[in-house]
């Protein structure tokens, strides 16, 4: 999770911002150009090298792959832009609204009249029009969505004998049911995988969405769901303070929760798609599974969680940018986009794609691919261009105040007063300025039918 459409799609990048840079050309060679990847792995760099090969064979045009990790690259390519030397296409994971109000992308929009009735209409009916509605144009290309989903020990469960509710039985209190069925410290065995450490505050608030269905405010109050996202707080914490989680996770980041869930310690891990290839390389068959995200405690619907992963960018300065949008088309392509997402971990957007068997119902990724044809699926889109602590007008990170709470240092109410001021004071300020921008959730089912 990684996202791409600011504040709508949850983005985590920051971007430093720069403004009133005039806008240059870079390029001498327009057969020569840059890709910049905003987080650069070894299996990212060797599947774009190998796609790029290829393309140069195909057209001529060569394009030059660079990137950085995730913690450096950010600075880097504002700062490449912001000098008029930003790349021609690049992969990245961020804040769009630096980009577009420094005229730094290239707009879509007829490229989408033409080719965009082969995505799935989380697409064309959600990703785009959002993005259209915060910044008048499109820009962006997404490469793929994640899913979010239940990792679980299917051998645990089965030698219980517990059996799983389905449907809206399959709610939160389903869940923390399940968890601490699964707990038995003698046989060390932790129900829940908690988060304390690296990223909790995000991890936290991904949790807390299971409870809001992805509401962030109500849509007619404009009231934050205090009443929703307390009750998720409490469960949330209660997990560590009642040993469902081992006693060090309270430090624990990604890395420690995906190491917990291989290795046999927890039962259930709440996460992306893109962890499943680490599953299927550390796990025997048979002994795991994925079900879906729980229902609300009020059956309203299911946390979506469908969000875009990395998104492909073409730069307003590139001198050759019909041979990006060739290379966008070529990335596409069914074979290679299936590569690419069996790689990642993802859920593809183009129908094309789809007849994969990877992401048939019963494949690796079916769960995942399930929620795209789920009408309660909810996909929020209610914070379009917000960002909440530019709008509150100053920082709160709740990992850091959960685990104060955690550690005895505050209690449960004034963990829950500050949280909600932070997020009241932002959709206060910001609706003073923008009062149409208030919004419903929106649901699969309120566009399914538009795909058949």
């Amino acid at each position: 999770m990684k996202k791409f459409l600011a504040g709508l799609l949850v983005l985590m990048l920051a971007i430093t911002v720069f403004t009133g840079f005039e806008v240059k050309t870079a390029k001498a060679d327009p057969n020569e150009l840059k890709f910049y990847d905003n987080n650069s792995t070894a299996a990212r760099m060797e599947f774009f090298q190998k796609a790029f090969d290829e393309y140069y064979e195909k057209t001529g045009v060569r394009f030059i792959y660079e990137g950085e990790p995730w913690g450096n690259s950010a600075n880097t390519v504002t700062t490449m832009f912001a000098g008029g030397n930003g790349p021609d296409v690049y992969a990245h994971v961020g804040n769009e609204e630096v980009a577009v109000k420094n005229g730094w992308l290239y707009p879509i929009d007829d490229w989408i009249a033409e080719h965009g009735d082969n995505f799935v209409g989380l697409v064309t009916n959600w990703y785009w029009p959002n993005e259209k509605a915060a910044y008048d144009h499109n820009y962006v290309f997404p490469d793929a969505t994640l899913g979010k989903g239940i990792y679980y020990r299917k051998d645990w469960v089965e030698e219980i004998g517990y059996e799983i509710p389905t449907g809206k039985d399959w709610n939160m209190a389903a869940f923390w049911d399940l968890a601490e069925k699964l707990t038995d410290p003698s046989k060390n065995r932790y129900g829940f995988s908690f988060r304390g450490g690296s990223g909790s505050g995000a991890w936290c608030e991904n949790m807390l969405g299971m409870y809001t269905a992805s509401y962030a405010y109500d849509p007619e109050t404009l009231q934050w769901p205090f009443d929703d996202i307390s009750t998720g707080m409490k469960d949330y914490t209660d997990s560590w303070l009642n040993h469902l989680s081992p006693e060090d996770s309270l430090n624990w980041g990604w890395a420690e929760q995906i190491d917990a869930f291989c290795s046999g310690l927890v039962g259930l891990f709440y996460n992306d798609s893109d962890c499943f290839p680490f599953m299927m390389e550390r796990m025997e068959p048979g002994t795991w599974g994925v079900l879906q995200v729980p229902y609300d405690l009020k059956g309203r619907g299911i946390q979506g969680g469908l969000n875009p992963t990395y998104a492909y960018a073409i730069s307003a300065q590139s001198e050759n940018v019909e041979a990006c949008l060739g290379l966008m088309e070529f990335l596409y392509e069914p074979d290679r986009n299936a590569e690419y997402c069996i790689m990642m971990g993802e859920i593809p957007v183009c129908l094309d794609v789809m007849e994969n068997e990877y992401f048939a119902p019963e494949g690796p990724l079916g769960e995942f691919v399930k929620a795209l044809d789920n009408p309660d699926v909810c996909l929020g889109g209610q914070l379009v261009g917000m960002n909440k602590t530019e709008w509150a007008g100053y920082t709160y990170d709740v990992g850091a105040e959960m685990q104060m709470y955690l550690l005895g240092e505050i209690t449960f109410d004034e963990l829950m007063a500050g949280y909600q001021e932070f997020n009241q004071t932002a959709l206060d300020n910001y609706f003073a300025e923008n009062p149409d921008r208030a919004r419903d959730i929106i649901k699969m089912g309120d566009f399914l039918a538009s795909e058949n």
